[in-house]
């Protein structure tokens, strides 16, 4: 690959001659991107563009990102306030997420779409102490030095729940994680070689006894060639392998009893997997691409599984040897909104449903347009599941059943 530049990059050119161009206004915004399969423009760039092949950035006159809209239509909003700092974010649906700063222009107050509030607040070095979310609720952070005096006090030493559970972090003189402790008392000691790299990983319980002991081994470019796990069960240590290409590559991953080789095509994307048992082969699968990189198909010994893909490069749809096909719908903001499976003889919809802040509310399943089962679900201010119904029309009688959830 080679770029050309001056200052900032203008063109990039690829293993197989493929280009990226990139242009500038003269405050120095992204203004076009273009590549052999589509053009990514700014919106004062030149309506003749296709509105599916182009994500549009708006920039008011500070500089500052006031609107993306993607190859969909989708339009993602950002409002600044008097002194530039960002105020609000608008998604493609409408939904409203707020900030609020303190004088050194950290966040201190975070509201979202359902008008659900978490403050923040920070230490004189502006690492966060404290997270407070809607319930009054907070989780809180310590920091220290440890072991290392350049630190200046910014490496985590404790995080405490909201119920007084706390995780410890210890470090090395280096800045490097030498040990956790959970609320349990179990640790996790780190080791680490001359180039800081990890070398070892101990697993211990509350009473000091070893639980799993994780080893590494590196090459000259300071790749994982081995990893050796031992635990306490008396069992032999399993051992695994790792080799590599000129470029990076993973070449194999072998096992005592299994191994995986991977084959790659000149822009270092799979295109052959084999799978072995004790050097048997078992099977061999391959993959084919579109131009800019989104896996179009698969072939198996059982036949070939087909992708498709829409403008944003979200999957719309799998279809696997019976010829069995899945269909995906997405919202605007990119949530998956359906997913369709059409037979010769059976038409199956499952839906999805989100509140404004995203989260997942109602799944249902229809066959031939008739409702087959739902599942509602109910959340705390913190995002946590309190409730889940189910409701069934054929297994085994038609029926409902909620499961309620408590957290400590």
């Amino acid at each position: 690959e080679k770029t050309a530049y001056y200052s900032r990059p203008v063109k990039i050119t690829d293993s197989l001659g493929r280009t990226i161009k990139f242009d500038y206004d003269k405050y120095g915004n992204l203004k076009t991107v273009t590549s052999h399969r589509s053009q990514v423009t700014s919106e004062d760039t030149s309506s003749i563009l296709s509105p599916l092949t182009s994500t549009r950035y708006v920039y008011d006159k500070y500089g500052h990102l006031t609107s993306v809209k993607d190859p969909l239509g989708n339009k993602l909003v950002y409002k600044y306030g008097k002194n530039g700092v960002l105020e609000k974010i608008i998604d493609p649906l409408g939904r409203e997420v707020f900030y609020k700063y303190n004088a050194e222009g950290k966040v201190k107050n975070l509201t979202d779409a359902k008008g659900n509030s978490t403050s923040f607040e920070y230490d004189i070095n502006g690492n966060l102490l404290s997270m407070t979310g809607p319930y009054k609720n907070a989780v809180k952070f310590s920091y220290g030095t440890g072991s290392c005096p350049s630190c200046a006090g910014d490496n985590l030493s404790a995080l405490t729940d909201p119920k007084g559970n706390i995780w410890k972090f210890n470090y090395d003189q280096y800045g490097r994680l030498t040990q956790t402790a959970n609320p349990l008392g179990h640790t996790k000691n780190h080791s680490y070689d001359k180039m800081s790299r990890l070398t070892e990983v101990n697993v211990s319980s509350a009473n000091h006894l070893p639980l799993t002991t994780i080893h590494y081994t590196y090459d000259a470019l300071s790749r994982i060639i081995k990893k050796e796990v031992s635990a306490t069960n008396h069992s032999p240590p399993t051992t695994i392998h790792y080799s590599y290409d000129a470029v990076g590559n993973l070449l194999s991953v072998e096992s005592p009893d299994s191994q995986i080789t991977y084959l790659y095509d000149a822009l270092n994307r799979v295109i052959k997997t084999n799978f072995f048992s004790n050097h048997s082969p078992l099977t061999t699968l391959h993959y084919f691409y579109d131009a800019i990189g989104n896996r179009t198909q698969m072939q198996t010994p059982w036949g070939k599984y087909d992708y498709t893909y829409d403008a944003l490069n979200r999957m719309t749809s799998i279809t696997n040897p019976q010829s069995i096909k899945v269909s995906f719908k997405y919202d605007a903001a990119g949530k998956r909104t359906e997913k369709s499976i059409l037979t010769s003889d059976l038409g199956l919809l499952t839906s999805y449903k989100y509140d404004k802040s995203g989260q997942l509310l109602n799944i249902t399943e229809k066959a031939n347009n008739k409702v087959l089962s739902e599942i509602d679900y109910e959340y705390d201010l913190n995002g946590n599941i309190i409730n889940k119904s189910f409701y069934s029309t054929h297994y085994p009688t038609p029926s409902t059943l909620s499961v309620r959830y408590r957290y400590d």
